[in-house]
C-alpha cells in the first residue's frame, strides 16, 4: 500500500473511532487535528482540551488499535485545543454527557 492509500484508509478509520467516555467521535469532538503519512507511518496530531488529561493512554490507545488493521507504524502527536477549540469540545461535551 503506498503512503496515499495509507492516508486514505486511515482517515476513514479514524473518522470512526469514539471518545471512550461519550458516544461521540474523536473527529466530531476536533480531536483529531492532522493525519499524515510519511515513509508509511501514520501520524496522527490529537488535540486535548488541557495538559494531563487522565484517559490521554486510553484515547491513544483506541487510535492504534483501531489503525492496526492498516499498520502497525503509528505515531502520536499531541497539542492542547486553544480557546475556540474547547469551548466547541465543551459544549459537544456537555451535550453528549449521559451521566
Amino acid at each position: 500500500m503506498n503512503d496515499n492509500e495509507l492516508l486514505s484508509n486511515a482517515e476513514k478509520i479514524l473518522a470512526e473511532v469514539k471518545h471512550p467516555s461519550f458516544n461521540v467521535t474523536l473527529k466530531k469532538f476536533g480531536m483529531l487535528k492532522n493525519v499524515s503519512v510519511s515513509a508509511g507511518v501514520v501520524v496522527v496530531t490529537i488535540a486535548y482540551p488541557f495538559e494531563g488529561v487522565p484517559i490521554k493512554e486510553q484515547i491513544e490507545n483506541s487510535v492504534k488499535d483501531a489503525l492496526s488493521e492498516i499498520t502497525e507504524q503509528v505515531e502520536i502527536k499531541r497539542t492542547v485545543m486553544d480557546q475556540r477549540e474547547l469551548q466547541e469540545f465543551l459544549a459537544m461535551e456537555q451535550a453528549a454527557w449521559t451521566g
